[in-house]
């Protein structure tokens, strides 16, 4: 058997230390180079906006509170809704312009995830209640919005 000197716990820590930061070396390279990095005065590549993103589509719709889909949807031409606020998306639900009919399902079997059945309710009865903007002739607000939007 054989009877050397102990090694002390202090001798074992600085053991462990020693293996720990060789292996850091070995792995990362010579000790004093530095991973390559970024340089610093890179610009976005032509293709891309400003802070990195594509640039928008100059014939996507732009509307403050919803976000619309990058292609148009080739059966009705038009560009799908891809998200928005609650009180954007209530409001293409009872489109005057026009009725989207993959829209409507989508947010039916959708809509619980996002608000509840009572503040729905709640913004489609607003929406059904609308007044017409000032300035403008009740009648002809009536027969050109209002009721579309009734109806939807």
């Amino acid at each position: 058997m054989f009877k050397g000197k102990k090694e002390s716990k202090k001798d074992k820590k600085k053991k462990k230390k020693d293996k720990k930061t060789s292996k850091r070396k070995d792995s990362s390279g010579p000790p004093n180079e530095t991973p390559p990095q970024a340089p610093q005065n890179s610009f976005p590549s032509p293709s891309m906006g400003s802070g990195g993103n594509p640039p928008p589509k100059k014939d996507v719709p732009e509307e403050e509170g919803i976000v619309f889909m990058d292609e148009k949807d080739p059966a009705t031409g038009r560009y799908p809704i891809k998200g928005g606020t609650l009180e954007k998306l209530v409001e293409r639900l009872t489109y005057h312009k026009y009725s989207d009919q993959k829209y409507t399902k989508a947010f039916m079997l959708t809509f619980r995830s996002f608000t509840t059945s009572s503040d729905l309710l709640d913004m489609l009865e607003a929406r059904f209640n609308l007044e017409a903007p000032e300035g403008e002739d009740e009648e002809e607000f009536n027969q050109r919005i209002r009721r579309v939007v009734r109806l939807r």
